[in-house]
């Protein structure tokens, strides 16, 4: 059986953070404005769309973003707004042409965690 160390699962959280970081024409959405400064820490050159910061509905900001990127990365909480909200941005964004990529979903499942403000203490 292979033991997974917790240097190695930080390392791996690390990655994946990175990884998403990394993709052009992109855009990381979160939920608030704890979300946002929690991810500009980790990633400092990442762009971050907050949802709480705009002053639209979620179709407004959906078209707003499909206006300037070809893929978003729902970086949503795991709680139950945040469930709610990721199932109308996929929707709103999927129909305007967007390529929604859930990858930080999978990020907070990795790093077994609810909140995108609570991944800091994952990757130190």
């Amino acid at each position: 059986m292979k033991t997974i160390t917790a240097d190695h699962h930080r390392s791996e959280i690390r990655g994946l953070l990175d990884k998403l970081a990394q993709k052009e024409q992109s855009v990381l959405i979160v939920e608030g404005k704890r979300d946002s400064f929690a991810l500009k820490r980790l990633l400092p050159g990442a762009e971050i769309f907050s949802l709480a910061d705009q002053k639209r509905s979620l179709y407004e900001s959906a078209e707003h973003i499909a206006s300037n990127f070809n893929e978003a990365i729902l970086m949503l909480d795991a709680d139950q707004k945040g469930k709610e909200l990721s199932k109308k941005m996929i929707t709103y964004l999927q129909s305007l042409g967007v390529k929604v990529n859930k990858g930080g979903e999978k990020l907070l499942k990795l790093a077994n965690r609810r909140h995108i403000e609570d991944l800091h203490s994952v990757t130190l």
